[in-house]
This record gives structure tokens, sequence and C-alpha cells, in this order.
């Protein structure tokens, strides 16, 4: 997917398909026209129709598209922002409109579940806490998860 911006920051998509429930790290979506005067920083937010929201950080004007954010089929709403970093803060330099985005079924009935990014980080939390890795950039496997479960209280 490619999102273009114009010097206004209106977005216009190349498909409204942001992916596949299910798919994880298989789709990048390409921004565009990011560079603003007095930004630093840039970030793509998604808000689903409960309410729920995630604010992903655009690096190098592109995001890998992870399983947390094609949690359910459903049409998601976006929008672009350009940020100023200011200390611990962020100041808006320019916001995109609001565009809409798809998620779409997956064809399987049951496609395996993607934890999201908060579960992942405590699972490997607790591996860290019980020993079994030594830290979060091991690659967790299903035995490891297992001596985890058979260790705990």
């Amino acid at each position: 997917m490619t999102i273009s911006l114009s010097d206004a920051y209106y977005a216009s998509t190349d498909t409204a398909l942001l992916g596949y429930v299910g798919e994880h790290h298989a789709r990048t979506i390409h921004i565009n026209g990011l560079d603003t005067d007095g930004a630093d920083r840039y970030k793509l937010r998604i808000e689903y129709a409960d309410g729920v929201s995630y604010e992903v950080d655009i690096t190098g004007g592109e995001y890998l598209i992870d399983g947390s954010l094609l949690r359910s089929p459903q049409t998601v709403r976006a929008q672009i922002y350009a940020l100023k970093t200011n200390g611990d803060n962020y100041e808006l330099v320019k916001k995109s409109q609001i565009f809409t985005l798809k998620i779409c079924p997956a064809l399987e009935s049951s496609p395996a579940p993607i934890p999201t990014y908060e579960a992942s980080r405590e699972i490997a939390d607790k591996l860290m806490d019980a020993g079994i890795i030594a830290d979060k950039t091991e690659v967790i496997t299903d035995e490891m998860i297992r001596r985890l479960w058979e260790e705990l209280p």
C-alpha cells in the first residue's frame, strides 16, 4: 500500500486494503510526501470501530504492518501526523484528513491468532524472570513457553 500526501497533507491511497486478519509482517505501508518543515517524527494513527486506537511510528517513510493492527475484519479510520519533539512531549505540526482503510477476513475460518505487542512483551518478561531466556532478543519457541507454564505456581 502507498499513501501519498500532498503539500497540504491531503492523504490519498492506492488501495483501501490494510491487510487480512492473521497476517503478520506480510505488508508494508509506503508513505510519500512526509517531509514537513519543523517535524522530526511521523505517526500513523488507526482507530477501530470500538474506539480503540493504535499509533505507530513511521520510520523512513515506511511501516511494516504487524498482526496486532489486523485484529478483526472491519473498516478503520486512519490519520497521519507530523510531530516535533519538544523534550518528552510532541507538538503537532501537521495532520492529514481522516481516511478509511479495510481489514478483510482471512480465507481460513480460524487463522492462528497473533498476540499483540503488549501480550508478547508480557510473555518475554515472564520467560526472563523464570530464567528461561537471557534477554528479549532471543527467539521464543513453543518449548520455552511450555517450560514457563510448568514452572509457574
